[in-house]
């Protein structure tokens, strides 16, 4: 598989390496957050389990066993309700998501796209003007300088690759910030962002004639 054909990797670095390990624990707390309906699902069920054995034996044993399901029940529906008002398992993740330490690491990783965007600048501007010098030594009307594949595609990866810039430099502000004075963006779509692939050079052809 040729570099063209190959599909693109998304952008690593040590700061999205960090970031990774983060949103793991970020899951993990979530999942426990959700669990919460699930214990209480169960403990109701308990609890007319209980119900049902005390009306029939009337027993003091059965009788303090509803009893205990029954504040077990009060229990995790106080720890419901509590998680409910604050937003849920989904609040509670991108709360763990949203600290100053994680928006650290945001300005690390932006700031390292950054450069490896830059580090793309140069290169492609050398092979630009090297085509360029190359179909004009040859003799090539303008015209058809223009319409070569190679010229095109390299024009186009320039406009691609001052738009990346543009956008990295702008996120590494908002991480710099905290996201604060910015529209709301959840770590999520901030972290596609980071780790979205890097623009690659264009391959020379094999030939050096011009092609429409």
């Amino acid at each position: 598989m040729d570099q063209q054909s190959r599909p693109p990797e998304p952008f690593r670095s040590d700061a999205t390496a960090q970031l990774d390990s983060v949103v793991l624990h970020a899951d993990a707390l979530s999942k426990k957050v959700a669990s919460y309906a699930t214990l209480r699902t169960e403990a109701e069920l308990d609890r007319e389990a209980r119900k049902s054995a005390f009306i029939t034996s009337y027993e003091k044993r059965d009788a303090e066993q509803y009893a205990d399901a029954c504040r077990r029940v009060e229990t995790i529906s106080l720890a419901t309700a509590a998680i409910e008002d604050s937003g849920g398992p989904a609040a509670a993740r991108e709360e763990m998501l949203s600290t100053n330490a994680v928006f650290s690491l945001f300005a690390r990783g932006f700031a390292e796209r950054l450069q490896v965007l830059e580090g793309r600048r140069k290169p492609a501007r050398k092979l630009l003007a090297d085509r360029l010098a190359e179909l004009t030594e040859s003799g090539t009307p303008f015209l058809m300088v223009e319409r070569d594949s190679f010229v095109h595609a390299l024009r186009i990866f320039e406009i691609q690759l001052s738009d990346e810039i543009s956008a990295a430099t702008g996120h590494l502000e908002r991480s710099r910030k905290n996201s604060r004075g910015y529209s709301p963006m959840s770590f999520d779509q901030l972290y596609g962002y980071l780790v979205a692939p890097i623009p690659q050079l264009p391959v020379k052809p094999a030939a050096t004639t011009p092609t429409a």
